[in-house]
């Protein structure tokens, strides 16, 4: 559902992470055969964690632009929820398949104004996983943004 926001109050609990500047996060790209789609993409992982890292916790943060500069808007956001691959795969350092059973996009109000431009941080991490299920939340902010304009859960 779209619509323009009205008045209400004003909060969010979603503190913009403290990470270097896109120009100072190295390039990095997903493997074709995990994520044909990430081609179209440029990735700088915001952190020491990579997918198929073998790290400690499953969470993935990178800025991510589109390779031919598109702003970000309602569209490019959906396409970004799901640019990155599960944050279980930063624990593990062989792909399995984790297939998604829901995805919602939620969008904020920061939409309201006009699209951003260039890099968005974007931030997936799973929240719990067992039994062959996995909760995750992600959530998408360009640079120039202090709010996100959109979260994700899957």
């Amino acid at each position: 559902m779209f619509g323009r926001g009205g008045s209400g109050p004003d909060y969010t609990d979603l503190p913009a992470p403290a990470v270097p500047h896109p120009a100072d996060c190295p390039s990095f790209t997903l493997p074709r055969d995990l994520a044909l789609f990430a081609s179209h993409l440029e990735i700088r992982p915001a952190t020491d964690a990579r997918p198929l890292g073998g790290g400690e916790r499953a969470e993935l943060l990178a800025w991510i632009r589109f390779a031919d500069r598109r702003p970000l808007d309602a569209r490019t956001l959906v396409v970004l929820a799901d640019a990155l691959p599960p944050a279980l795969f930063a624990l593990w350092t062989v792909p399995r398949p984790v297939p998604t059973a829901e995805l919602t996009v939620h969008f904020t109000d920061v939409l309201d104004t006009r699209p951003a431009q260039d890099w968005a941080l974007v931030r997936i991490r799973t929240e719990h996983a067992g039994s062959g299920w996995a909760v995750e939340n992600s959530a998408r902010r360009p640079a120039a943004r202090p709010r996100p304009p959109g979260t994700r859960r899957t």
